[in-house]
C-alpha cells in the first residue's frame, strides 16, 4: 500500500528543483539530490545540521544571517516570500546563481519550519551577461567611431587650411607667417599620431593573449629618455619636475611605463595651466614601483572621480579642451596585466594627483 508519506517522499526526492529545509535557527533539516546536485556535495549528511550560510559565499555570509533573521521575525512581510537570484558557494569554492522562492509553516510546536525551493539559473545569467557585455561592446564600438571622426576632421581641417596659406606666404618678409602656420601642422600632426597610439593601446589592451614582457629598467635614465621622447618642446620640459628615489633598477614592462608616464604627464600638462609645474616622483624598493603625478590644474569633480578610469569619460571641468577620454582607460587597463593599481586624488581648482603602484613580479 503506497501511503501519503510514500508520495511525498517520492515527490521530494525526484523533484527537478532542489528542496531544502531549515529550522527556526537556519539549520538545514533535510535536502533532496537536486540540491546535492547544484552544491555539488556526494551525499546529504555533508550539509544536514549545518547552518543555511554553508551554501552562501564567505564575504555574503554576514549579511545573509540578518536577512535570514529577519525573514523569520516577519515572514510575512516578504513580498510573495521570494528571494532572486543569490549567488550561492559549492563545496569547491565555485560560484552557481540560484533562483530561491521560500514557504514558511509552523510544526506542532509552534516553531517556524522554511522550506526552499531552489533552481539553478548559472546558465541564464551568464546568457544574460553576455548579451549585457555585448551591448555594451557594440555602444563603445559606436561611441569609438563617432569620437575617432570628430577629432581627427579637427586636425586635418587645421593642416589643410595652414597648409594652404603657407602657399600664399611666398615672400621673405611672410616667414613669421610660414613659421606660425607651420606649427599648427606639426601640432596637428602630433595629436593625430597621439590618437592613433591611443587606439593601437586599446587594441592591444583588449586582446587577451597578449604578453607582457619584462626586462630592467634603470631608474632615473628611463624616466628622463620617455619624457625626452614624449614631451620634446622646450616649454614642457621646463614645466617638468622629476625626481627618483629608492633603488635604481626595477623590473618591469617598460612599455607599460611608457604608456602610464605619457598619458599621466599629458593629461596634467593640458588640464594645468602655464607655466604651472607637472611633479613627477618615483620610487623604487625590491618589492614596489612607486609613481605619482601631480599638477595645480583643474581638478576633478569629487563625484566624477570614480569614473575617471572609464572609457571615453571626460571630466565636465575640460570638455572645451581637446581630448578623447580614452587615455586614463588605457592606463588602467595596462596596469591590469601587471597587477598594478592607479588611483587618483583631487580637489577641483588646486590639484590633481594620480598615484601608481606596480608590484614586483
Amino acid at each position: 500500500m503506497v501511503t501519503d508519506l510514500h508520495i511525498y517522499k517520492l515527490i521530494f526526492e525526484n523533484a527537478r528543483e532542489g528542496l531544502l529545509l531549515t529550522d527556526n535557527r537556519g539549520i538545514i533539516e533535510l535536502v533532496n539530490p537536486r540540491i546535492l546536485e547544484i552544491f555539488k556535495y556526494e551525499n546529504q549528511e555533508e550539509l544536514l545540521g549545518k547552518p543555511i550560510e554553508i551554501l552562501i559565499p564567505r564575504e555574503l555570509r554576514r549579511k545573509h544571517v540578518q536577512h535570514r533573521i529577519d525573514y523569520y521575525q516577519k515572514p510575512d512581510d516578504f513580498a510573495k516570500d521570494i528571494i532572486r537570484p543569490l549567488v550561492g558557494s559549492c563545496k569547491d569554492d565555485s560560484r552557481v546563481y540560484v533562483d530561491v522562492s521560500l514557504s514558511h509553516f509552523h510544526n506542532e510546536d509552534g516553531e517556524i519550519k522554511v522550506l526552499s525551493f531552489v533552481n539553478d539559473i548559472t546558465d541564464i545569467v551568464h546568457t544574460e551577461q553576455a548579451l549585457q557585455r555585448e551591448k555594451e561592446l557594440n555602444e563603445l564600438k559606436s561611441r569609438f567611431v563617432s569620437m575617432v571622426s570628430h577629432e581627427i576632421r579637427t586636425p586635418l581641417s587645421s593642416i589643410f587650411t595652414s597648409a594652404t596659406l603657407i602657399e600664399k606666404y611666398e615672400r621673405t618678409e611672410q616667414h613669421p607667417k610660414r613659421q606660425k602656420h607651420t606649427e599648427r601642422i606639426k601640432r596637428s600632426v602630433k595629436y593625430l599620431t597621439a590618437l592613433l597610439e591611443d587606439v593601437l593601446s586599446l587594441q592591444k589592451m583588449d586582446e587577451a593573449a597578449q604578453q607582457t614582457v619584462l626586462e630592467e629598467v634603470h631608474f632615473p635614465e628611463v624616466i628622463k629618455e620617455l619624457l625626452s621622447d614624449f614631451f620634446g618642446s622646450q616649454e614642457e620640459q621646463n614645466r617638468i619636475v622629476y625626481k627618483h628615489f629608492g633603488q635604481r633598477v626595477f623590473e618591469t614592462d617598460k612599455k607599460i611605463l611608457g604608456v602610464t608616464i605619457k598619458n599621466l604627464v599629458d593629461n596634467a600638462l593640458k588640464y594645468a595651466p602655464e607655466p604651472s609645474p607637472v611633479h613627477i616622483v618615483t620610487q623604487c624598493s625590491q618589492n614596489t614601483l612607486l609613481i605619482q603625478v601631480k599638477d595645480e590644474g583643474r581638478g576633478i569633480p569629487e563625484e566624477e572621480q570614480a569614473v575617471i578610469f572609464d572609457r571615453f569619460f571626460r571630466a565636465s571641468n575640460v570638455l572645451n579642451i581637446r581630448g578623447t577620454g580614452l587615455g586614463l582607460s588605457i592606463v588602467k587597463g595596462m596596469l591590469d596585466k601587471l597587477h598594478g593599481e592607479i588611483i587618483v586624488d583631487s580637489i577641483p581648482g588646486e590639484f590633481t594627483v594620480f598615484k601608481v603602484t606596480i608590484p614586483s613580479p
